[in-house]
């Protein structure tokens, strides 16, 4: 692959997307640094765990004599990756061990496996322990052990740090949440990454365990790519799944969709227990970004001053694959700066607390926020941001000011005396999530939705100043419907002078859970009622000469599952309603999109 990078500015704007190639990836503080050693790979290696259970894993390793650190993940996904296999060999060309281990019942390990991200009774808390401590006795290891990994395998690294084995000096962790309600947000589930998530785990248990009931390994599965993306999303109800599907996980998947709202036994922070520090990462359109929750709340909690006072967050413009940090995103390109290195990072962090070498990264600021369209990175000492302001923006109605289009407007002036929005929600014919190739948020152009009628736009004058928008943002929107239960989805999207409708951050409730999921309570049909929407967090600058767009409707699909409309379980029956759904802005009901302004 060419080491340089190819952008097409002409194509850009005709297509909206473009190509890049690259061998090497650019790290925002400086390169990837060269390579010092050569690599030898240990394939099966094993480790006995204290029930007599072998693990096994790929041992990547500098081909020189001594003894070097310890980088470990766990993985349920298979020790053989190719995104995971290039950065272990940076990790071990640059001076570490980099272990990537399945876990129990996966793959090259024995055992039973129990998917702790679904509710089961797991045995990671134990088999992390006893795995740091194997990895710091291998002949060519110095004792000190770290972790890397995102989603599972960064989900590993907190029962594993909770247990508190002492080899074990610092970790890190992308793109996982402290329980799944900060992904499947309102308890919504996440459907389309979630459903082939689950289905690809299930496909390998069946050729673990040579069981021909459905699809059989991953490669198998990747045949049955049209009918899942394109039957099964729409399957009700979704508790009755064909069995295939899920294999043996399906009495623990039916049984996680009926109590998706509710917290389950082992979703558990275990924060209190860390006694190390640790680095987190996400993207502002990682489908798990509110894993900054995990930065705060260890600050608060971790069992040791030093791990409390030892925390990093670091938020970009990627995806949830932060081991790729690419600079080109959905419609955009972030620039140079945003073209990170995954192993860059974790090397400078290790490089400090595990070679002990003074590299100054802890003089540096706790907090890396990379601000989109200006796209530079900002240093802060904690997140959210301090000494930022909330300014509200309100929702006027097209009858009030009218746009080319016909939309609302969006202004910083209360409403006066002005007629309600309505439109109508039919769960036969969701708004479409306007995802990348691998079924994921990014940045599109929002703009293949004006055709919708079941959108309502409000959208503001050009901006006379630059405006940075760094934070947690909020709606408050007053509604109504003519269901027991319906969706409000919101979306914040910066338009650009060339009409280019950019989403920026997102929120929703599903009606019956606005005073919380632990306080489900149906609306009265017609009856008006306020909801409060946190966002998800974002940085960006809003440009002078572009817009604030403000989206508001009730679904979002295939990202997140349908609302029915009907007050039931949207999990466990079949019936869907249309919804007549109403937003308010007036003097006494005005709707609002309150911004953390920078």
């Amino acid at each position: 692959v060419p080491n340089s990078l190819t952008f097409d500015m002409d194509s850009f704007q005709g297509a909206r997307s473009v190509i890049i190639e690259r061998k090497r990836r650019r790290h925002f503080m400086n390169k990837l640094r060269p390579a010092t050693h050569e690599v030898v790979v240990d394939r099966d290696v094993e480790a006995t765990m204290r029930d007599g259970t072998i693990l096994r894993s790929l041992v990547y390793r500098p081909k020189a004599a001594g003894a070097f650190p310890v980088l470990l993940t766990r993985t349920p996904y298979g020790s053989d990756d190719d995104v995971s296999d290039e950065r272990a060999m940076e990790f071990a060309e640059r001076g570490y061990v980099a272990i990537r281990q399945d876990i129990r019942g996966r793959y090259t390990s024995d055992g039973q496996f129990t998917n702790g991200l679904i509710g089961m009774k797991h045995t990671d808390v134990e088999d992390g322990y006893d795995s740091v401590q194997w990895a710091a006795a291998l002949p060519f290891a110095n004792g000190k052990v770290g972790s890397w990994g995102i989603s599972y395998d960064g989900w590993t690294s907190w029962p594993m740090a909770a247990s508190q084995p002492p080899a074990l000096v610092a970790i890190t962790t992308a793109g996982i949440v402290i329980d799944s309600r900060d992904r499947d947000l309102s308890g919504i589930w996440r459907i389309v990454t979630q459903l082939n998530g689950q289905a690809g785990i299930a496909a390998q248990i069946r050729k673990d365990v040579g069981d021909h009931d459905g699809p059989v390994g991953v490669a198998e599965l990747d045949k049955y790519q049209n009918e899942l993306f394109h039957n099964y999303l729409w399957y009700l109800p979704l508790t009755e799944l064909p069995k295939w599907l899920h294999g043996r996980q399906t009495p623990h998947m039916r049984a996680y969709l009926r109590n998706i709202a509710g917290k389950n036994h082992y979703d558990r922070s275990f924060h209190e227990d860390v006694a190390v520090p640790c680095l987190h990462m996400s993207g502002w359109y990682d489908i798990h970004l509110m894993c900054y929750k995990r930065f705060i709340d260890m600050k608060k909690v971790a069992a040791t001053k030093h791990a409390r006072e030892n925390q990093k967050l670091i938020l970009g413009p990627w995806r949830h694959n932060t081991m790729i940090m690419d600079r080109v995103e959905g419609d955009l390109d972030f620039g140079p700066q945003a073209d990170g290195s995954y192993t860059e990072i974790l090397c400078r962090w290790y490089d400090h607390w595990i070679k002990g070498i003074d590299n100054g990264i802890m003089q540096e600021a706790p907090v890396k926020l990379f601000l989109m369209g200006a796209n530079t990175w900002l240093d802060a000492q904690d997140f959210p941001v301090p000494g930022t302001t909330n300014a509200a923006y309100y929702l006027h109605g097209a009858g009030a000011a009218h746009t080319p289009k016909g939309d609302g407007t969006l202004d910083r002036t209360p409403p006066g005396e002005e007629p309600s929005d309505s439109y109508d929600y039919d769960p036969r014919n969701p708004v479409p999530s306007l995802l990348n190739a691998i079924k994921q948020p990014t940045p599109r152009d929002q703009g293949l939705l004006d055709h919708r009628r079941d959108i309502l736009v409000y959208l503001s004058k050009p901006l006379e100043h630059d405006l940075d928008v760094v934070g947690i943002p909020r709606a408050v929107l007053h509604v109504a419907s003519s269901a027991p239960d319906t969706d409000f989805f919101v979306k914040l999207i910066d338009v650009y002078p060339d009409g280019r409708a950019i989403n920026v951050s997102m929120g929703v409730v599903r009606a019956r859970h606005r005073h919380g999921l632990e306080n489900p309570k149906l609306l009265t049909p017609g009856a008006p009622v306020e909801i409060d929407i946190e966002m998800l967090p974002t940085a960006n600058r809003f440009f002078a000469g572009h817009r604030i767009r403000v989206a508001v409707t009730s679904s979002d699909f295939p990202d997140f599952d349908r609302n029915h409309n009907t007050g039931g379980s949207d999990y466990e029956e079949a019936v869907l309603d249309t919804a007549r759904n109403t937003l308010f802005h007036d003097a006494e009901r005005p709707s609002r999109i309150e911004l953390p302004v920078l």
